[in-house]
C-alpha cells in the first residue's frame, strides 16, 4: 500500500474571506495546513461499470474541451494577425477577441452540460484544462489526449469540508469499517469500504465502493475538502482477471490494476521541525565516472568554511534503469520479426486466405502498435482455417512472451521510479531536519523538456537550436529534476521551513570566492580554476555556494527577514521565501471571481442604461 502522500501545502482555510484581505501578514499565519494523503486501495465491487463508464466520458469531455481551446487559438490568431496588416484600432481589436472568449465559455458551458460526467470529476478535468491553456502561449495549440484506459473519479465536498467522524452519512462520501472475512473474527479498523458518490437516481445519491486499507489513519481533528480515486494500468496479468466478469465493455481484461485512494485534509500546522540557517541546492544531471549526480548543496560560510554535499544515482541504480530500455529494445525486435514473418506468410497465401483476414493484414507493413497482433489473434482463434496451424502456433508463442517482456518492463519501470522517489525524500527529508530554508534557481525546468521547431536553425553539430542530444536526453529523464524539486520544496515547507528561487543566471560561472565571470567550455569540464583568484572549484558546487550568497544579498537589499510571502524572486528581484500554511495574498476564489465579474457586468449594464436614459 501507498505511503503518505503530502503535497506542498496550499492555502488555507481558517479566515473568510474578508478576514484575509484585511487582517495583517501575521495575522494571517494560518494554523492549518491542506495536505494529500494517499491510500492504496482494490477495484470497487459496487458499480464499476459506472464508474469505468465515468472514465471513459471524462476523457471524451477533457477532448472536447481542448478542441474548443485549439478552435479558440485559432480565432485569436486570425484576428491579431489581421489587425496587424491593417493596423486597426486596439479598441476594435479587443472587442473581436473578447466576443471570441465569451463564445468559447458559452461552448464549455455546453459542453459540460451535455458530457455525461458527474459533478466533482468534471472539476478535475476542468482543473487540468485550464492548467494546460494557462502553460500555453497563444500560439502553441493544445494536444488531443490519447485514451490509456485510466482516470478518476472525484468528490468535492462543499461547505468548508466535513470531519472524519461525519463519513458514516454524508450524501457525497461515506466510510465504514469493512465485515470480518471470516465469522467469529472481530472487525479490523484498518480495513475499511470507500463509498463514493459517481452519480444520482433522481436525487438519491449513487455510490461505488472500493475497499480500503488504511494502514495510518487519518490525522486527528483533519477536515476532509476532497477525496479522489484514481486508477492505471499497471502490467499484463498472468490471467485474466475479470474474464467474463463484466459487461459495460470498458474494462481492461488481462491487466493488473492499481487503484489509490486520495484524500485532500486540511490538519492542524504542526510545529516547526526544521533546522536553522539555509542551504543551496543546485540542480542538474552530470555523469561522475559510472555514477550520475543530480544535485549539488552548499551551506553559507561560517568561520571561513562551508558545508557541502551531493546526491548521486550509483551505476547499479542506472542499470536497472536501463534494463527498462533493453526489455523495450528486445519487444520490438520481436514485434519486428513477428510482422515479417506474417507478411511473408500472407504474400504465400495469397488469395488462399480468407477475405477478413486479407483485409485485417491490408496495412501489416504499416502496423506500429504493440496491439495489433494480438487483436488479430483473438479474432483469428474463432476464425481459423485450413493451413493456418504452423503460423498461428508461433505467434501464439509470440504473445506469450511479448506478455511477459511487457509485465517485466512496466514492473522493473514501476520499481525504479519507486526507488528514485524514496530516496530523493530520504535526502530531502535528512537537508530540512538540519536547515530551514531551501534555496533553489528560479527557472523553468520544461524548457529543457521541449523538442525544438522543425524550421530551427541546426547548429555545427547537426542538432537544431535548444535541442540536447540523445544522451543528455536519457540522463535528464534519469535524473528528474523536476521531481526532485518539488520533493524538496514539500520536505521543507512540511516541517515548517521554506523555500527559496532566487535568480540562476550565471550561478555556475561566477566564482564565489572573488565574483570573477569565468567562460570555460561546462559541459566538457566539470572543475575549474578561476583566472582572477586561482580557486579550483566544481561548477556544481561553486553553483549551490552562489545560490547561498544571492540569498543573502537579496534579503539585505529588501531588508525583510525573510518575509512571509509566497512571491518568488522572478516578480520583483527580492529573496521572498514561501512559508507553509500562508495564505497567498493575490488569490481569488472562483466563487469569488464569479460574484465580482457578475457585479462587474450589472455596473456596466445600469451605468449603459443610465446613458442612454440621459
Amino acid at each position: 500500500m501507498d505511503d503518505l502522500h503530502s503535497e506542498t501545502n496550499v492555502d488555507n482555510g481558517t479566515l473568510g474571506e474578508e478576514d484575509r484581505s484585511s487582517a495583517p501578514i501575521e495575522a494571517q499565519q494560518s494554523e492549518w495546513d491542506r495536505r494529500v494523503y494517499r491510500y492504496g486501495c482494490l477495484a470497487p465491487t459496487v458499480n464499476r461499470h459506472i464508474v469505468f463508464r465515468q472514465f471513459r466520458a471524462a476523457h471524451r469531455y477533457r477532448n472536447q474541451l481542448t478542441e474548443i481551446e485549439r478552435a479558440r487559438r485559432v480565432a485569436v490568431r486570425g484576428v491579431i494577425n489581421a489587425a496587424r496588416e491593417s493596423n486597426a484600432a486596439q479598441a476594435e481589436t479587443r472587442k473581436l477577441l473578447k466576443e471570441i472568449d465569451e463564445k468559447a465559455v458559452l461552448l464549455r458551458k455546453g459542453a459540460r452540460a451535455l458530457c455525461g460526467v458527474y459533478w466533482g470529476t468534471y472539476q478535475l478535468v476542468e482543473s487540468a484544462d485550464e492548467q494546460s491553456r494557462k502553460m500555453l502561449k497563444i500560439f502553441e495549440d493544445p494536444r488531443f489526449l490519447r485514451w490509456e484506459e485510466e482516470g478518476a473519479v472525484s468528490a468535492q465536498l462543499t461547505g468548508g469540508g466535513i470531519k472524519e467522524k461525519d463519513l458514516a452519512n454524508d450524501t457525497r462520501v461515506q466510510m465504514r469499517i469493512a465485515p470480518p472475512k471470516r465469522p467469529g473474527m472481530a472487525p479490523n479498523p484498518m480495513f475499511q469500504i470507500l463509498s463514493l458518490r459517481v452519480g444520482s437516481d433522481g436525487r438519491a445519491p449513487v455510490f461505488a465502493e472500493f475497499p480500503i486499507r488504511l494502514h495510518r489513519p487519518l490525522p486527528e481533528g483533519s477536515i476532509i475538502k476532497r477525496v479522489t480515486v484514481r486508477y492505471k494500468r499497471v502490467s499484463p496479468s498472468t490471467e485474466k482477471i475479470h474474464a467474463g466478469a463484466c459487461k459495460c465493455g470498458h474494462c481492461s481484461d488481462g491487466f493488473r490494476e492499481q487503484w489509490s485512494a486520495e484524500f485532500v485534509v486540511e490538519i492542524p500546522k504542526p510545529s516547526a521541525r526544521c533546522g536553522k540557517s539555509i542551504v543551496g541546492v543546485d540542480l542538474g544531471w552530470r555523469v561522475i565516472g559510472d555514477e550520475l549526480r543530480v544535485c549539488a548543496w552548499s551551506t553559507p560560510k561560517k568561520n571561513g568554511k562551508r558545508q557541502a554535499g551531493e546526491l548521486r544515482l550509483t551505476a547499479r541504480e542506472l542499470d536497472s534503469f536501463r534494463r527498462v530500455d533493453t526489455l523495450r529494445s528486445t519487444r520490438d525486435d520481436m514485434r519486428n520479426r513477428a510482422i515479417a514473418l506474417l507478411s511473408a506468410q500472407r504474400a504465400e497465401w495469397g488469395d488462399a486466405a480468407p477475405e477478413w483476414f486479407r483485409e485485417e493484414t491490408s496495412h501489416l507493413a504499416h502496423w506500429r502498435s504493440p496491439d495489433r497482433i494480438p487483436r488479430l489473434l483473438r479474432n483469428w482463434q474463432n476464425n481459423r482455417f485450413a493451413g493456418d496451424e504452423m503460423i498461428f502456433e508461433w505467434l501464439s508463442f509470440w504473445q506469450l512472451r511479448e506478455r511477459h517482456l511487457l509485465k517485466w518492463e512496466n514492473d522493473q519501470r514501476l520499481k525504479n521510479h519507486e526507488h528514485r522517489k524514496k530516496k530523493y525524500q530520504e535526502f530531502a527529508r535528512t537537508l530540512a531536519e538540519r536547515f530551514e530554508i531551501v534555496v533553489l534557481e528560479d527557472f523553468d525546468i520544461r524548457t529543457f523538456a521541449r523538442r525544438p521547431a522543425k524550421d530551427a536553425e541546426k547548429r555545427p553539430d547537426g542538432r537544431r537550436e535548444s535541442q540536447q542530444s540523445e544522451k543528455a536526453r536519457a540522463y535528464r529523464h534519469l535524473a528528474s529534476t523536476s521531481e526532485l524539486r518539488l520533493i524538496l520544496a514539500n520536505a521543507f515547507l512540511t516541517r515548517g521551513g521554506g523555500e527559496c528561487r532566487v535568480p540562476a543566471h550565471n550561478t555556475t560561472r561566477i566564482c564565489h570566492v572573488c565574483a570573477n565571470v569565468e567562460i570555460f567550455d561546462q559541459a566538457k569540464n566539470v572543475t575549474h580554476q578561476c583566472s582572477k583568484c586561482n580557486t579550483e572549484w566544481d561548477q556544481d558546487d561553486n553553483a549551490s555556494a552562489n545560490l547561498c550568497d544571492r540569498f543573502e544579498a537579496l534579503k539585505k537589499i529588501h531588508l525583510c527577514e525573510p518575509c512571509k510571502c509566497r512571491k518568488t524572486a522572478a516578480k520583483d528581484d527580492g529573496a521572498h521565501v514561501r512559508r507553509s500554511g500562508v495564505v497567498k495574498q493575490e488569490m481569488e476564489s472562483r466563487f469569488a471571481k464569479g460574484m465580482r465579474l457578475k457585479q462587474e457586468r450589472e455596473q456596466a449594464a445600469n451605468t449603459e442604461q443610465g446613458s442612454t436614459t440621459t
